[in-house]
């Protein structure tokens, strides 16, 4: 008897609610943002075609909603741009694109501020590497603006 209500108290805390994030998967590689199976938090549209420094927020409400702001941004292919990063929320965060090798945790409260170069074709997703499945992704875009409705995607895309 015991043994079974020592049991159950640890598979409670282990599936208890964390402020710190576990690592990827045993296999030592970052999660990646792709398939429509993850959702989206949608938190707005910005223009950065015109602009080579701004800023991208990352947040949580508690634990009920996981999103960038804004999360998605139309820029120029080739575009070099300094984003400046701030993590809002009440947990570690952190800012990831696998296709430029970009991998920045983000502390609570915490600014930080990177430089790189957009590359000349495609979208560039980009994600949460702990809170991804939660919605906490986007992407920088260089065709059509999101859609309004249907999953807040870029128009024409089904998996970021």
């Amino acid at each position: 008897m015991v043994a079974a209500v020592a049991a159950l108290a640890l598979v409670a805390v282990a599936c208890g609610k964390s402020n710190t994030p576990t690592t990827p998967s045993g296999n030592g590689t970052t999660p990646t943002p792709s398939g429509s199976a993850e959702p989206i938090t949608k938190k707005g549209t910005k223009d950065v075609t015109a602009l080579t420094k701004f800023g991208i927020e990352a947040d949580n409400e508690g634990t009920s909603e996981f999103y960038f702001d804004p999360t998605f941004l139309k820029a120029k292919a080739g575009q070099k741009v300094t984003v400046t990063l701030e993590n809002k929320g009440t947990v570690l965060h952190n800012f990831s694109i696998t296709a430029l090798k970009i991998n920045e945790d983000l502390a609570v409260g915490k600014k930080t501020t990177i430089t790189f170069t957009l590359p000349a074709t495609g979208d560039v997703p980009f994600f949460c590497e702990y809170h991804h499945a939660l919605g906490m992704r986007g992407a920088f875009f260089f065709g059509s603006a999101p859609q309004a409705t249907g999953g807040g995607q870029p128009s024409g895309r089904t998996t970021y």
